[in-house]
Formats: C-alpha cells, structure tokens, sequence
C-alpha cells in the first residue's frame, strides 16, 4: 500500500458521482481515520474510476490504500463503468438515480 500521488481524478468521470454534502464526507473522513481505506481504490491508467472521494481524504491525511487496475477498451466503457458502479449505491436520491440511468443512453 502506498500514497499514490500520480493518480488523476477526471473532471468528466467525477460529474457522474453525486454530490456529497459536508457531513457524508466529515462522516467518511472518521471512517478513514479511524479504519484505515479499507475498500480499494480502482483505477485506469492513471485516472481514478473509483475511490474519487475517498483519496483527496486520504492524501490530506496521509493514510495509505490500495489500488486495483480496470482494464477498459476506451473511455466510453470506463464510463459506463463508472455509472453502473454508482447505480449499486443504495444511498442515490431517485433524481441522481434517474440522471445516471439516462447517462447510459
């Protein structure tokens, strides 16, 4: 494990995330405090899938994570990963759930 300075988050990957207010992430930064990154960070090439929340937090806080690698044929399929992926969050409201569902086509 390790810091892992030389992964990107794309701005066009990250406008598929919802938009966590103040206290999500104050709550996932305790979490990280006090657990460690315990789910790994995936990543394409150098640009994170996911994990885009999680490693801003642990870089201030210098906590170390993991990285699995994603193998896409194009930027168009890491996309959709990316959507089907946030699609499996239970905490979607149903506006974020309808947004992402018209994403995919």
């Amino acid at each position: 494990m390790a810091f892992h300075d030389d992964y990107v988050i794309d701005p066009e990957f990250q406008s598929k995330l919802p938009v966590n207010d103040a206290g999500t992430i104050e709550r996932l930064e305790a979490k990280l405090l006090k657990e460690g990154c315990i789910d790994p960070v995936r990543v394409w090439g150098k640009i994170i899938v996911d994990g885009m929340t999680r490693v801003p937090i642990c870089r201030r806080a210098k906590i170390k994570f993991k990285v699995v690698e994603m193998e896409f044929a194009d930027r168009e399929e890491a996309m959709r990963w990316i959507i089907e992926n946030q699609l499996a969050r239970r905490d979607l409201t149903d506006t974020m759930h309808k947004y992402l569902i018209g994403s995919l086509y």
